[in-house]
Parts: C-alpha cells; structure tokens; sequence
C-alpha cells in the first residue's frame, strides 16, 4: 500500500504579485525558494488570519508578509532586507540565518527569533508589542540609533555569543528586562 503523495513543493515567484487569503494561508516550498520580491507594486503575501510558511530559502527582500493572527517563518535563510514582515499576534522567525538588513519584523503581540547562526538587523526594527526573544549566535544590531530601528519590545529576552557591533563583543551574553 502506497501513502498518496505529499503537497507539491516547488519555488514559488510572487515578485509584485499577491497572494492572500482570508483563512489561515500555509505555504511550503520544501527544499525550493520563496521569492517574494517588491516591484513597487505594495503587493506581497497577506492573511486575514495566521500565516505560515516553510521554504528553504525565503528572500522577501523589498516584499510583504502579513497575518490578522500568528505569523511563522521557517527556513534556512531567510531574506528580508528592506522587507516588512508585520503580524497582529505571535510572530516567530526562525532560521540559520536571518537578514534584515534595513528590514522591519513587527508583532502585535510576542515575537520570537531564533537563528542557529546569525542575526544580522543592521539599521533594521525587530519590535514587539509583548515580549520579544531573540537565541542566536552572532547578533548584529548596528546603525540602529534612528527612529523606528533596533529592537524593541514591552520586555525582551536576548541571547547571543557574539554582539557585532563596533568592536565585535564575544562571550555568553544572556539579557532579560
């Protein structure tokens, strides 16, 4: 007896287009790439309720990703430079590595980022309207002294070996507020 085949996982280009869903939208590339690119169109990838997406590679780089609910991200590499990724309840990011350089995370409610590698948020906003949690090895969170940049939340939660920052500090560093 053969089990019926699984969700068909292929690469999935949505540069300037949009896809949305008024329920809960799962969307899983397995091995391939999401692409979610912006053209400029203020189009992207929207629920009216939780959102979740797996993909090996996630490059919403300039693009959209938005829940009414929670908001799951999970990937190897995980793109969101100059992207806007915003979620009305949990959001939670989670990868090898995650880029949002210039990029903005957002929860309503908890966020939480765990990146076995590196979490590089230069002049980017990682913000939490509960508590936000970043586990990561190398964390850079530098040009971030403008308005809208850095992380914030109501309290945090941060855990890095590695501050990148100018110098670069190394060593167990653990932070609850």
């Amino acid at each position: 007896m053969h089990a019926p085949p699984g969700p068909a996982q292929r690469r999935l280009e949505n540069a300037g287009g949009l896809i949305q869903s008024q329920g809960t939208l799962f969307i899983d590339t397995g091995d391939q790439a999401l692409v979610n690119l912006d053209d400029g169109s203020g189009k992207g990838i929207i629920s009216q309720a939780a959102l979740q997406i797996h993909s090996a590679h996630l490059d919403n780089r300039g693009g959209f990703l938005s829940a009414k609910g929670a908001l799951q991200l999970l990937g190897a590499e995980l793109s969101n430079g100059n992207g806007r990724i915003v979620g009305a309840g949990t959001v939670r990011v989670q990868g090898d590595h995650l880029d949002n350089r210039g990029g903005q995370i957002q929860a309503l409610g908890n966020l939480d980022v765990v990146s076995t590698e590196r979490v590089d948020n230069q002049g980017g906003l990682i913000r939490s309207g509960g508590l936000l949690q970043v586990h990561t090895v190398t964390l850079d969170n530098s040009a971030t002294q403008g308005d809208n940049q850095g992380l914030q939340g109501h309290s945090m939660r941060l855990n890095a070996m590695c501050w990148a920052t100018r110098p670069v500090a190394c060593g167990r560093t653990q932070l609850d507020t």
